[in-house]
């Protein structure tokens, strides 16, 4: 049986059935998280007779009861099962389940205030100090959140350990606006000497906070854990995507030959706020947050959390974010362009060309590969674009060759000279290599456009993702010469094992193929996990490229490269020439 499903044997049941007044305190429940994904758990919860249940076994069960409603997103209908629970009757560990859910509850319905009143009732009975200081960041961090006209509302009618906090967020937003909270702060110690925020806490916070935006990372240390959440959205936009690194993440789960299998947990990030997801995860004892997928979302818990206490690899990558414990990982063009760049020099190339489609991902793959290639010394001579909606590619071929000048020279010389000048069309000699960005289908029509105008001994390398990933020696006979650098994973004899391109069929038949990328983010994804400590000096080969850790926490990755011969996609290695400047 595989770990990662959430398995309903039948002891649940019999509680549920029937919970006799001779029920032990101490005896298994399942967890919140199994009912949830159980369609009748709730209805058997809430037709149960309770007339016979003690008051404990009573006010647990509505505990569980509301702690099922919010698994499926309900937080109305568990804030009125909270509302009827008194902790009181509840163990030490429910009655620190009892207000997490009720923070969580609020959280979700946007009233951040009663959110943090639960928070701080959290406080009072927890014990260790790691706890507390989780706390307290929670606690901070949803005050500061609130607007000024929220703040001075409340500020009024607050009790004493709120109005310590909500003095405590106004300290803390000045230091944001370049104040120095030292005196600020010895002033709030003294003033609330008993408030549970009055320890280390404030020190490490603050401090945290002013560096922020520096791009000195100090990692949370592991090794290997025992529970991972992951973040991926269920639907909207996002979802076939998040679908495929989840397949992709699953069979690597399954597969791998070490034993390694955390608990594994997911998160819907279309149907609840990203960063309250990330703050439920780790009250649920989650030691590594995957996820979210998208921009949008990575942004959004980076700045609803001055402190990540919990280490995130997100899968995307969002340029100049640098945090904490946040780790970005995704199939980023910077890797594809850095990569083509280097082969190309590597070939002791120097001056280039570059077309590229009029879309805003040409617009950025332009941006990126004029970045790469300049920064290892190379000049771009000529850059063009084209309307990929067309078939006729001959006015910017044309262009970037000079055969637009080479034609106004003959028809100047024409009229000055007479009829009888002859005139052979010749294409530019000074450019060593095209970088030429583009889908499949449109190479297919582009390239021979280029060769067809006397492109025919410049070298042309692809700057974004057009390999299918499929053999397809007559159809792709037409792209022969090109070269282009991809994932190993791709490449049976760049990448093999359980967890090859081959072995997966039946998993990736079932996806497009612009997915095909998308699995193999997945299962690199999980075998990332032992290995993210130790990747800025040991590079980890994995399905991706062979993958690094760079000064900003991002997981850079070194393709494979690769040129079509007789229409098969064929490895290259790549020489180690000295650049010619």
């Amino acid at each position: 049986m595989k770990r990662y499903y959430l398995l309903y044997s039948s002891f649940y049941l019999i509680f549920l059935a029937g919970c006799a007044p001779n029920y032990s305190q101490q005896s298994a429940l399942p967890s919140a998280k199994e009912l949830a994904n159980n369609p009748t758990a709730q209805k058997i919860i809430n037709t149960k007779r309770t007339a016979a249940l003690s008051s404990q076994q009573r006010h647990k069960l509505n505990l569980l009861s509301a702690q099922v409603y919010l698994r499926n997103g309900h937080a109305e209908k568990a804030l009125t099962k909270l509302s009827i629970t008194d902790p009181y009757y509840l163990s030490e560990e429910n009655k620190i389940n009892y207000y997490k859910e009720k923070a969580f509850a609020y959280s979700l319905q946007n009233k951040e205030v009663e959110s943090v009143k639960a928070r701080i009732q959290l406080s009072q009975i927890i014990h260790t100090e790691e706890q507390r200081n989780e706390n307290n960041i929670v606690i901070l961090d949803g005050i500061n959140r609130l607007s000024p006209q929220h703040l001075n509302f409340i500020q009024t009618e607050a009790p004493p350990a709120l109005e310590g906090w909500l003095a405590l967020s106004s300290i803390y937003k000045n230091q944001q606006n370049g104040q120095n909270p030292q005196s600020s702060l010895a002033a709030w110690k003294q003033r609330y000497s008993k408030h549970p925020a009055n320890s280390g806490f404030l020190l490490s916070y603050f401090n945290a906070s002013s560096n922020s935006t520096t791009v000195s990372i100090h990692n949370q240390p592991f090794t290997q854990v025992s529970s991972v959440a992951l973040l991926l959205p269920q639907s909207g936009r996002y979802a076939k995507a998040a679908k495929a690194v989840k397949e992709g993440f699953i069979n690597a789960y399954t597969l791998n030959q070490s034993g390694f299998q955390p608990i594994l947990n997911f998160y819907d990030t279309a149907s609840v706020d990203s960063s309250d997801l990330y703050q439920q995860a780790i009250l649920e004892g989650a030691e590594l947050i995957i996820g979210p997928l998208s921009k949008e979302n990575i942004q959004n818990i980076a700045d609803h959390n001055v402190n990540l206490t919990t280490p995130i690899l997100a899968l995307n990558h969002i340029p100049n974010l640098v945090k904490n414990n946040l780790y970005q990982f995704g199939l980023s063009p910077i890797d594809e362009s850095n990569q083509v760049a280097s082969h190309a020099r590597g070939r002791q190339i120097k001056r280039a060309l570059l077309i590229t489609p009029q879309t805003r991902k040409g617009e950025r793959t332009s941006g990126l590969m004029e970045e790469s290639w300049q920064a290892l010394g190379g000049t771009l001579l000529e850059a063009q674009t084209y309307d990929p909606r067309k078939n006729d590619f001959s006015p910017p071929i044309k262009r970037l060759l000079n055969l637009d000048k080479s034609q106004s020279r003959y028809k100047q010389l024409k009229r000055v000279l007479g009829k009888n000048i002859k005139h052979k069309k010749r294409t530019r000699q000074d450019a060593g290599a095209i970088f030429l960005s583009a889908s499949p289908k449109t190479a297919r029509s582009i390239y021979p456009q280029l060769q067809f105008y006397g492109a025919t001994k410049i070298p042309v390398y692809m700057v974004s993702q057009f390999y299918t990933g499929l053999a397809n020696p007559s159809k792709n006979r037409d792209l022969n010469n090109i070269t282009f650098c991809d994932i190993p994973w791709l490449f049976p004899t760049a990448y093999s094992g359980s967890l090859d391109h081959a072995s997966l069929k039946h998993v990736w038949r079932k996806f497009p193929n612009k997915h095909l990328r998308l699995i193999a983010l997945g299962m690199d994804a999980f075998n990332l996990i032992g290995h993210l400590n130790g990747l800025t000096s040991a590079p980890y080969s994995g399905t991706t490229g062979t993958l690094s850790l760079n000064a900003e926490n991002r997981v850079t990755r070194e393709l494979v490269c690769a040129k079509f011969i007789n229409g098969e996609a064929i490895l290259q290695t790549q020489e180690q020439n000295q650049f010619i400047e």
